[in-house]
């Protein structure tokens, strides 16, 4: 990959990151607060779940919130993390395998999710950390998939399906954004 590309990636990477960080720890909170948040120890919304897989099921399977809610927090969760699955192995110099980049999707989400919980603007959910690592796995699975279409033999068809791929991918990005 070229030098100009991997900078380019890597900036696109720091952008993503600072946005995922307002749209997940900040969600709740104006920017100009956050200093208020940690002099003052203000008591936001603190709904913490520890437990593995609660959220998800009560979202799969009880009926007390709006099918908007939970699609948004079961979609929005994995569509958020699959562009970072996608740009850490662009970025990286060395090759990434699903194990490593689960590890850091998990990382990145344990950061924010600790965060909200540090910080008192939002919950801390073990869920989110499951959904979010699930995004980051999608992500890398799609980065593969595109470097065997990048190695085929045929022009038009990887010409096609890289195209198909990054509207799919520039959609997923997009809509991930009207889930948080």
């Amino acid at each position: 990959m070229s030098g100009w590309l991997r900078v380019f990636l890597t900036i696109s990477l720091i952008v993503y990151l600072g946005i995922l960080f307002k749209m997940i720890v900040l969600k709740y909170v104006h920017i100009y607060d956050v200093m208020s948040l940690i002099n003052e120890r203000n008591s936001g919304f603190q709904r913490n779940n520890f437990v593995p897989f609660r959220t998800i099921l009560d979202y799969l399977f009880h009926n007390e919130v709006g099918a908007y809610i939970k699609f948004r927090n079961l979609f929005g969760n994995i569509l958020g993390f699959i562009p970072f699955g996608f740009l850490v192995p662009l970025v990286s110099r060395r090759q990434h395998s699903l194990y490593t980049v689960g590890i850091y999707s998990f990382l990145v989400s344990l950061s924010f999710e600790s965060l909200q919980l540090f910080l008192r603007v939002g919950s801390f959910d073990v869920d989110d950390l499951i959904l979010n690592t699930l995004g980051g796995l999608c992500g890398y699975m799609m980065v593969r998939l595109l470097s065997v279409i990048m190695a085929s033999q045929n022009r038009q068809f990887k010409w096609l399906l890289s195209s198909l791929f990054m509207i799919l991918f520039s959609s997923m990005t997009f809509l991930s954004s009207f889930f948080w």
